[in-house]
């Protein structure tokens, strides 16, 4: 059975205060995420954790799936920012393609930290929520182009297809991230790296697929 969309009317706070009410709602409810499921946290959980009354909570969204919507429109703004900000040509001058990529894979994985809670949740929901499938694909129809024309314009990528080895390297920082951070299944019993090991490592698998082969001085 195909569950709920999840886009029930949020209502949006105006005034400064409100603003704030309705972000540690969001916070509160991310930092249960982190440790719970989402079915498994309550309404009532959320209003505590948020310092508000669960009046107050559907004052601003009729029920927990509206906040699993908010939850998900900020998750895709934070991400697509990053990607915005990241592509800019000037961040990427005057470092090889490793160093960038590592800068790049660093801030991907803090904010994966940062909302790993949320993702899962989302990422969990999609296998069978079709209309939020289709709506996280726009981090890869709107993301992955930006971050692939910038790889791809960088000196030293010698695979016979660029832009196929860069979209694949791309999808699989990706899935990494989702195996590694979300659901910390990629090294069952040990410690989870730290994010900049990660995030080191996730660069030089890229760079080797793209055909990039030992480690070059960086000129700044």
């Amino acid at each position: 059975m195909v569950r709920s969309t999840m886009k029930s009317v949020v209502h949006r706070p105006q005034q400064q205060r409100s603003i704030a009410t309705y972000g540690r709602m969001l916070d509160a409810a991310e930092a249960l995420l982190q440790k719970k499921s989402f079915d498994a946290v309550s309404v009532k959980e959320i209003a505590h954790a948020a310092g508000v009354t669960t009046g107050a909570f559907y004052t601003r969204f009729p029920d927990k799936e509206a906040l699993l919507g908010a939850l998900e429109d900020r998750l895709t703004t934070m991400m697509l920012n990053y990607i915005g900000e990241a592509t800019r040509p000037e961040r990427w001058a005057g470092v090889n393609l490793e160093e960038g990529m590592r800068r790049y894979c660093l801030g991907l994985v803090e904010i994966y930290m940062k909302t790993r809670g949320a993702g899962r949740a989302l990422v969990l929901r999609s296998h069978t929520d079709a209309g939020l499938k289709r709506r996280l694909r726009r981090l890869n129809v709107e993301g992955l182009p930006r971050v692939l024309s910038v790889v791809v314009a960088q000196p030293g990528v010698t695979h016979e297809r660029p832009e196929l080895a860069v979209e694949i390297a791309l999808l699989a920082i990706r899935s990494m991230l989702r195996e590694t951070v979300l659901f910390s299944e990629a090294w069952p019993g040990e410690a989870a790296l730290a994010p900049d090991v990660l995030a080191a490592e996730l660069a030089r698998l890229s760079v080797g697929y793209l055909g990039i082969r030992g480690r070059r001085v960086v000129r700044r």
